[in-house]
């Protein structure tokens, strides 16, 4: 009777072996160095994106400020206040605000643009609250802008003018008249008529 043959499977070598682990090891560190740097380029990229959004946003509200106060222009509200603002603000409440910032005459210092920009992600969504103020002879005004970038151009959703009326002028008084006795009138009487005798 015949055994049957048993067939034994090659065992790979020691040398093998080691190779094929450096080699899986090798590949999960390329791996891992992919995914590292995948990672920190989204970092700066998303870093990046939120100063530059930043950067945008106070050059557009220092825009808005110096087109609407020093050069009255009508025209940048109408493009860039958002579908609500122009709801809130119709065109006659903008045209008062306009008189109210003509009234004020001519400023007296230059525009000085404070405020923040938040972002609601991290780097996504950002809005900002800006206060622009000037002083005039009756005293310092502002404007008050919220803006927002919700798609690709920035936009207007809130803004007020608040400014110090001038000085009513002081009432002239009224001196109250005194009680003097008026005098008599002289009437002149009338003479008697001379008849001449005849």
């Amino acid at each position: 009777m015949k055994l049957p043959i048993e067939s034994r499977a090659e065992k790979p070598s020691t040398g093998t072996l080691a190779l094929r682990r450096a080699s899986e090891n090798g590949q999960v560190i390329v791996i891992l160095l992919i995914l590292l740097a995948m990672a920190g380029s989204a970092l700066w990229y998303a870093k990046t994106s939120r100063v530059a959004k930043e950067k945008e946003a106070w050059a557009f509200a220092n825009d808005v400020a110096h087109r609407v106060i020093l050069h009255g222009d009508t025209r940048i509200l109408d493009l860039t206040l958002s579908p609500q603002a122009k709801v809130a603000y119709p065109p006659s409440w903008r045209e008062r605000m306009f008189e109210f910032i003509r009234a004020q005459g001519q400023p007296h210092s230059d525009i000085r643009l404070t405020g923040e920009v938040q972002f609601a992600y991290r780097f996504q969504d950002p809005q900002g609250h800006f206060r622009a103020e000037l002083d005039y002879e009756n005293g310092p005004a502002y404007l008050d802008l919220r803006i927002s970038h919700p798609g690709v151009l920035w936009q207007i959703d809130h803004m007020n003018w608040i400014w110090q009326r001038p000085p009513e002028p002081a009432p002239t008084p009224i001196w109250a008249a005194s009680v003097t006795p008026t005098p008599t009138p002289v009437v002149p009487s009338p003479s008697p008529s001379k008849r001449k005798k005849r």
